[in-house]
């Protein structure tokens, strides 16, 4: 299950995912964080931190000019 992190950038402390009912307690959480604003390092922590199993750090990618 993806979920988008709040903050977006991933820089302070965030939630840990939803728990919800009809979610299968064995799936695997993944946090979506911008890019910025503070190290991957620190994105990363805090994506643990909230017992996220994975943390998915994308940019916005700009095709010419």
């Amino acid at each position: 299950m993806v979920v988008l992190a709040d903050p977006e950038d991933g820089c302070q402390p965030f939630a840990s995912p939803p728990n919800s009912s009809f979610h299968n307690p064995t799936s695997k959480w993944i946090a979506l964080i911008i890019m910025g604003n503070c190290s991957f390092a620190t994105k990363i922590r805090n994506a643990q931190n909230a017992n996220y199993h994975l943390a998915l750090i994308y940019g916005e990618y700009k095709v010419g000019s």
